[in-house]
């Protein structure tokens, strides 16, 4: 079990809300969060329901949208769908006034500002990736420096280099565990289509009479098709709704072979015997002979086709 096993139980009923939801059932969310190979430490401020939705959640984090999320913003640590990418209020150095009032107040050049603030790669509406830093943090990191004694000031920024190298190490561990996560989804899909094709749909083929096609083209070749290729299990009811569709599919496979192993020779043999026919019997005959043979049609060989 999963923790998006646990959040999909939560989703089933009141009951099960109120058991997982407690405090109490804190030890079943990090007994489930441990089966996830690679995912990174529970961070200090983040409890496990928090965690287990940033990372197996399947909405979108702003409130009032509940749409499907798209991006999980590590460093913000929340999930977005497209329609909120706006939301994250991305900045760059320079270009707000926050940014130009820090600075003044630091004495420093730009690139201090990634000790004290977490920057990460934003996505804009258009799937764009922007670096910078996010807008409602620089704005409370001036407020709070601002409000300091200078004294206060020195405690204040060690005490935000460290929560920011913190963010950032957890920030590429996220990162890291999501494309690992996801490169094996994508050797699971594949093993999963290939058994599928392989060992299912390639017998109902065979016992289908597709034999000859299947050993002419190949398996790669005639595999491409997308019902073939789907990961969905290959149900009964499955199987009879894709057969029919498959049957279609084959049928011009089948055509296709015939062309190239029957009707193209029969054309070859026709040809040659018109030619040595034409070049033998008409050898000295004048180009106007209204006996002379018509050239084959372009049909010669096909099966004749009965006229309605």
């Amino acid at each position: 079990m999963y923790p998006g096993d646990l959040l999909a139980l939560v989703r089933t009923s009141k009951a099960f809300r109120r058991l997982l939801m407690s405090r109490s059932a804190a030890f079943i969310w990090r007994a489930v969060r441990r089966n996830v190979d690679g995912l990174p430490e529970l961070p200090l401020d983040m409890n496990e329901v928090q965690y287990a939705t940033l990372t197996f959640g399947a909405e979108c984090d702003y409130e009032g949208c509940g749409k499907k999320f798209r991006d999980t913003i590590w460093h913000l640590r929340i999930r977005s769908c497209a329609s909120c990418r706006p939301k994250h209020k991305p900045i760059k150095v320079n270009e707000s006034d926050d940014c130009f009032v820090v600075r003044t107040m630091l004495n420093c050049h730009p690139g201090v500002f990634e000790k004290y603030l977490p920057r990460g790669p934003f996505l804009t509406c258009k799937g764009n990736s922007v670096e910078g830093f996010h807008g409602p943090h620089m704005t409370v990191f001036k407020d709070e420096f601002r409000a300091l004694s200078v004294p206060e000031r020195k405690v204040y920024l060690e005490r935000r280099q460290q929560e920011t190298e913190i963010i950032n190490n957890f920030a590429a561990a996220g990162v890291e565990w999501k494309l690992k996560a996801k490169k094996e989804r994508i050797m699971e899909l594949r093993s999963r289509r290939a058994a599928r094709a392989e060992v299912r749909i390639r017998g109902m083929l065979v016992n289908a009479g597709f034999r000859d096609e299947i050993e002419h083209f190949g398996w790669d070749r005639i595999s491409r098709h997308p019902l073939i290729k789907s990961t969905q299990a290959l149900t009964v009811k499955a199987r009879s709704s894709i057969l029919e569709h498959i049957e279609e599919y084959m049928s011009g496979w089948r055509e296709l072979r015939i062309e190239e192993q029957v009707y193209a020779s029969r054309r070859r043999v026709f040809l040659d015997a018109w030619l040595q026919f034409t070049t033998t019997a008409f050898y000295n005959a004048p180009p106007t002979c209204p006996y002379l043979p018509s050239p084959p049609s372009a049909t010669i060989g096909f099966p004749r086709m009965s006229t309605p």
